[in-house]
């Protein structure tokens, strides 16, 4: 028998909060099962964390015991009653200030340039939700994750929300799918171009190249998940195509190392005939897809 010790795995994060007997801390079950599938490769890297919403601090200490290679563990909260807050851990810092003010990210930035985890657990308005995530994504690092928790708010009339309600939190995100498969659109026309009700009613902006590292944008119960990398991982790439025996398809092999933009070039509707259109024809556009949806969404109660 050999004299090495057997490694020890990781605690989980739903055993370190049930051990916890710190500041108070507010998750919801299937965040904690989540949040380890997603931090895996996180756990012992010195990564620096932003989270939005301190309330008592308690999620902070947690993220101190789970990353414990983190550099920083940043909070930042409207509430001045937060900056109070005390923490033995000197790697925990906290920032007053609504973040939806350029001030205040500009005092997040100053203890840390760039981040590697952005958790959204403010105030779960869309409106509030939708101006972070475009003030703060572009300071994610490549290989970052941005994080929104408690979505299902955007369901709610007391935070302007409601079931297809248009400006949403959901629905802004809901349009990222286009955005995700720009490559396909075949089209000279940014990326922005499908968020724009959203840009023109709150007033922002978020420039085209940020929008082109979204690597990908998953969905949970009450949760947003977007990986962000650089562009170059983000692209089809090219199409491989092996093998020596062809007996249904025909010169398929041809196709080797094309590319989709070759697809579309080639294709006689060169992709969709898609034009800019003024701003009140974007609107109906916009409303005729939320139609569509609710159209859907109807048709399935009817009939199940």
């Amino acid at each position: 028998m050999g004299n090495h010790k057997s490694m020890k795995p990781p605690q989980s994060l739903k055993d370190i909060i049930r051990s916890h007997r710190g500041k108070l801390i507010d998750k919801w079950e299937l965040y904690l099962k989540k949040y380890d599938e997603i931090f895996a490769s996180y756990r012992n890297k010195p990564i620096s964390l932003l989270e939005i919403g301190v309330q008592d601090g308690g999620s902070l200490e947690v993220w101190a015991k789970y990353f414990p290679n983190a550099r920083l563990i940043l909070g930042c909260d409207i509430n001045k009653r937060c900056g109070d807050l005390k923490f033995k851990d000197s790697r925990i810092k906290v920032v007053i200030g609504d973040i939806k003010e350029s001030s205040t990210v500009e005092k997040l930035l100053k203890l840390s340039p760039s981040f590697d985890i952005i958790i959204d657990d403010g105030s779960h308005h869309p409106e509030d939700i939708i101006i972070a995530f475009t003030k703060l994504f572009p300071h994610l690092r490549d290989e970052g994750i941005y994080i929104v928790e408690d979505i299902h708010t955007n369901y709610w009339e007391k935070f302007d929300g409601g079931l297809l309600a248009p400006h949403t939190a959901v629905e802004f995100f809901f349009f990222f799918l286009d955005v995700h498969n720009y490559e396909a659109w075949g089209m000279d026309i940014p990326r922005k171009s499908v968020l724009k009700p959203f840009f023109e009613k709150m007033n922002l902006k978020i420039e085209e190249e940020s929008l082109s590292h979204i690597h990908s944008i998953s969905f949970v119960n009450s949760m947003v998940i977007i990986e962000k990398r650089s562009p170059e991982e983000n692209s089809l790439g090219h199409r491989v195509v092996r093998g020596e025996e062809e007996t249904v398809t025909e010169n398929y092999k041809l196709l080797d190392g094309s590319t989709l933009k070759d697809f579309i070039s080639s294709s006689p509707t060169k992709g969709l005939h898609f034009k800019e259109k003024p701003p009140l024809q974007r609107l109906i556009l916009f409303f005729k897809r939320k139609l569509y949806r609710l159209g859907k969404c109807f048709k399935s109660l009817i009939f199940s």
